[in-house]
């Protein structure tokens, strides 16, 4: 006898002896059990979005600050720059 013709024998005697309400507990258990599995894995990609969020309003203070000192080196040079060209006349 084929393994696969032994497994049948085994599945057909595990459903006569289960029942349709073993069945349906059995998958009811079962399809809880992945939808535990889907809602950990939703929760790992909030989580991931959550933190997405922070990094990027902390680039925006980082930004904003870069913004500041570009700014002012800018006029620094700015100034250095007139008061070369004052003393050179």
């Amino acid at each position: 006898m084929s393994e696969l013709a032994i497994a049948l024998k085994d599945f057909a005697l595990v459903l006569q002896t289960l029942g349709p309400w073993g069945i349906v507990f059995f998958l009811w258990w079962d399809g809880k059990k992945e939808s535990k599995k889907w809602e950990e894995r939703h929760q790992a990609v909030v989580k991931m979005y959550e933190n997405n969020i922070e990094l990027v309003k902390s680039y925006e203070n980082l930004s904003c600050d870069q913004q500041g000192m570009i700014t002012m080196n800018t006029a620094a040079i700015t100034e250095l720059t007139t008061i070369i060209k004052e003393r050179i006349k």
